[in-house]
C-alpha cells in the first residue's frame, strides 16, 4: 500500500485473526470470563507470526492486524490521558478516523473496554472550524467581553446544556430581564 486509503482498503479485505493471538487461542472458546475477556479479544498483536516466514502471511491480514494494533493503542493511550485529566468525553478528529468505520469502531471498543463504559467517544469529521471555536471560547482571555453566544455553541457541540458561568461574561439584557414583570 502506498497511501493510507490503500492501506485501509487492504485491511478491510484482511482478517487480523489470521495473525493476531487471541484470548480464545490461549484459554479456549469461552475466553477468560473471570476478568471479562471474550475469546475474540486480541491478546498479542501479530502473536501468530513467525518473523522468519513473514512472506507466508497475506498482506491483507497483516494490514488488518496493524490497523487493529494502532487503533487499540490509540484508544488505550486516550483513555489513560482522559483518566488522568478527569475527562468523560474524548473527541477524535482528522483523516485517520474521519470516514473510516473500522478505525472508529476499534477505537470506541478500546475505550469502552479500558474505561468500563465510562468514557464517551465522539468522532468529528467536519472539524475544520474547531480552531476557530477554541479561539472563540477563550475570548475572555483576549479582553473581549459581552459575547453571550458561547453557551449556545457549547450546547450544540457537546449535546447538553453548559451549566457553568464565565465570571467575566456580563449578562445580556434578556438574561437580566428573565422573571421581570413590567
Amino acid at each position: 500500500a502506498c497511501s493510507y486509503e490503500e492501506f485501509l482498503d487492504l485491511s478491510r479485505r484482511g482478517d487480523n485473526l489470521a495473525v493476531d493471538l487471541t484470548v480464545g487461542d490461549i484459554y479456549g472458546e469461552r475466553g477468560y470470563p473471570k476478568i471479562g475477556l471474550p475469546a475474540s479479544t486480541t491478546a498479542a498483536s501479530f502473536g501468530k507470526v513467525n518473523s522468519g516466514k513473514l512472506s507466508e502471511y497475506k498482506a491483507e491480514d497483516l494490514a488488518a492486524a496493524l490497523l487493529n494494533s494502532f487503533t487499540y493503542n490509540i484508544g488505550q493511550i486516550a483513555y489513560f490521558v482522559a483518566n488522568l485529566s478527569g475527562l468523560k468525553r474524548i473527541f477524535f478528529r482528522g483523516a485517520y478516523v474521519c470516514g473510516h468505520e473500522k478505525t472508529m469502531d476499534k477505537i470506541s471498543r478500546s475505550l469502552k473496554y479500558w474505561s468500563k463504559g465510562e468514557v464517551q467517544t465522539t468522532f468529528l469529521c467536519h472539524e475544520g472550524f474547531l480552531g476557530t471555536l477554541g479561539a472563540f471560547w477563550s475570548y475572555e482571555n483576549m479582553g473581549i467581553d459581552g459575547l453571550a453566544s458561547h453557551e449556545v455553541i457549547r450546547e450544540v457541540l457537546l449535546g447538553a446544556p453548559y451549566t457553568g458561568q464565565f465570571p467575566s461574561s456580563p449578562l445580556t439584557r434578556e438574561q437580566e430581564n428573565v422573571g421581570d414583570t413590567e
